[in-house]
């Protein structure tokens, strides 16, 4: 990153592996998403809560494709890591 070689993600991906990592995720246990830093503040029991938690991101990711505020706000709530 210091290099210049490395971009950071935009929150479209961010988001689009936070739901490709449920989708698959075959295990009986917690999802938590909860940091200050995540985009989305996911949290459920799994397999029982996935398909609540992925359409929660579907409806971010329809949000964020209307809606240039939230886009400012995921793009600075990302960066909060890097403090």
């Amino acid at each position: 990153m210091l290099d210049g070689r490395f971009t950071s993600p935009s929150p479209e991906t961010i988001l689009k592996e936070t739901r490709l990592l449920l989708q698959e995720l075959r295990v009986t246990s917690q999802f938590l998403s909860d940091h200050v830093s995540n985009l989305l503040p996911l949290h459920g029991k799994l397999p029982e809560e996935k398909a609540r938690m992925i359409q929660m991101i579907d409806k971010a990711l329809e949000d964020l494709a209307g809606d240039s505020g939230l886009r400012d706000e995921l793009e600075m709530r990302r960066h909060l890591t890097n403090l």
